[in-house]
């Protein structure tokens, strides 16, 4: 029965995809934000009832927060990397349309 879990869609497909709607889909930052957390829950709840409730918190999250977890805290920490962010090559939160220098 181990081959039959490498096509299993609950097991490739639907976490990434919850994650991704955890984290927020505009950035490379939120869906490492949500794999980050789908894994802290992963660990404190056994894994069927992890998905489930990662699930849950996603479908919440998207009405409360329709971009996602890390385009709602990106701006706070960009703040603080201010002096920072030419030498990182960040770009600017979302919303801003001033085009990249150089």
């Amino acid at each position: 029965m181990a081959g039959a879990a490498a096509f299993d869609p609950l097991v490739w497909v639907v976490p990434p995809l919850v994650a991704a709607a955890l984290g927020g889909m505009r950035s490379l930052s939120g869906p490492s934000l949500g794999a980050l957390l789908y894994v802290i829950v992963e660990r404190v709840v056994d894994a069927p009832a992890a998905l489930a409730v990662c699930s849950i918190a996603a479908v919440v999250l998207l009405v409360a927060v329709p971009r996602g977890l890390a385009d709602h805290a990106a701006p706070p920490l960009l703040a603080r990397l201010g002096p920072y962010r030419e030498r990182l090559r960040l770009r600017e939160p979302s919303g801003s349309s001033t085009p990249p220098a150089g």
